[in-house]
């Protein structure tokens, strides 16, 4: 492979290759093959060391399937937060109407219930 190919595989992956131009000796010491530059944290594969995909600053090892399954479940947490705080606001405003609801029949009930009574004692035969 040329140099210009390996290249344009890095900046693709956007991953270390290039420290096999600057230290081989590290990485054949850990048992990395020629064409990837670290093993897999998750599953032992030979694979790249690059950024974890999402918010926060960590850089790992990682193979192609476990760096895409890795993106997805970020993805997805990038999505359950928004709709978890929804729900939350949602419960909170179902919470507070049913309390305003109790507080308002209660009131209603202990303030205008001989108008009721009489109400309903006419209506009833």
């Amino acid at each position: 492979m040329s140099k210009n190919i390996k290249r344009s595989r890095t900046r693709h992956k956007n991953c270390y290759c290039s420290l096999w131009q600057t230290s081989p000796d590290t990485l054949t010491q850990q048992g990395v093959k020629p064409g990837y530059c670290g093993i897999c944290s998750l599953c032992g594969e030979q694979g790249h060391l690059r950024h974890a995909p999402g918010f926060h600053p960590y850089t790992d090892a990682w193979c192609d399937s476990c760096f895409k399954a890795q993106s997805m479940v970020n993805g997805l947490q990038c999505l359950s937060v928004p709709l978890a705080i929804c729900s939350l606001l949602f419960s909170l405003y179902w919470l507070l109407g049913l309390c305003v609801g109790v507080f308002v029949f209660t009131y209603a009930l202990i303030n205008y219930k001989t108008h009721w009574i009489r109400k309903i004692a006419g209506v009833l035969p």
